[in-house]
């Protein structure tokens, strides 16, 4: 990130912090980023060969208006939303899927509320409808489970919007079915999203990469967790979380 990012960065994050009506209170829908950063995957994430298909492909433009919409769901939730903490491992490209691991963690009580691990990852082929390493049932269980536990709910994690669009493109998945322009609308459309990049962007303004270990490292020292697992990376942005909240507001639950 050069000098003008950054400088265009910290003026967006200082407009929508200051016209919070209380420390506390959510940011702006807008969050700093355009509308169209996210891409599928990140600088973390392994990205897939593209598998071979003569199935029509997503157009650019269904997928900016995908990425714009999920997007919107940023900071609009209230502070009485029922809060989860969500953390995804998976490999993940515009056609093709690796899921490895998934883990919902209860923000208040710390409840572990889902938790998948697959010793083989799950492969979705997105352009065919094939799915492997899964049985067709227990695929559609776990549709199942992730509706149940994440519909309705503020989504908590770091990054959430790449977290975000994994489970809703898995959830929203019909297997056997080629891809129809359909498949790219959005599941979980009462969804709030919180990232928590955005105590980082305010705290270390001048990073360069905003990871969960080093933010975690400043408001929760002494504490380790192993990282890129679900689990430990769902734990760790808890932590965090909470304690910006308990440090930085009077009204933190």
């Amino acid at each position: 990130m050069d000098v003008v990012q950054k400088s265009s960065l910290l003026k967006s994050l200082t407009e929508q912090l200051s016209a919070r009506p209380s420390l506390h209170a959510p940011l702006d829908h807008r969050g700093p980023l355009p509308a169209d950063h996210l891409t599928p995957g990140s600088t973390a994430e392994i990205q897939l060969d593209e598998p071979t298909s003569d199935v029509k492909m997503p157009k650019a433009g269904d997928l900016k208006r995908r990425r714009a919409h999920i997007h919107d769901l940023l900071y609009s939730a209230s502070t009485d939303s029922s809060r989860c903490v969500v953390d995804v491992e998976a490999h993940f490209s515009v056609h093709h899927m690796q899921l490895r691991e998934i883990c919902i963690i209860e923000s208040k009580t710390e409840e572990v509320t889902l938790q998948r691990i697959w010793d083989q990852p799950v492969s979705i082929n997105f352009l065919s409808g094939v799915v492997e390493g899964i049985s067709s049932e227990d695929f559609q269980n776990l549709q199942a489970d992730l509706r149940s536990h994440l519909e309705d709910q503020t989504w908590i994690g770091q990054n959430i919007e790449y977290d975000f669009d994994v489970i809703d493109r898995v959830v929203s998945f019909i297997p056997l079915q080629p891809y129809q322009k359909d498949h790219l609308r959005i599941s979980f459309h009462s969804a709030n999203l919180i990232d928590t990049r955005h105590i980082s962007w305010l705290l270390m303004p001048t990073e360069s990469q905003h990871r969960l270990k080093n933010l975690h490292q400043v408001l929760c020292p002494g504490k380790d967790h192993p990282w890129h697992t679900a689990q430990g990376d769902a734990t760790a942005t808890r932590e965090m979380a909470r304690a910006f909240g308990s440090r930085f507001t009077s009204s933190y639950h």
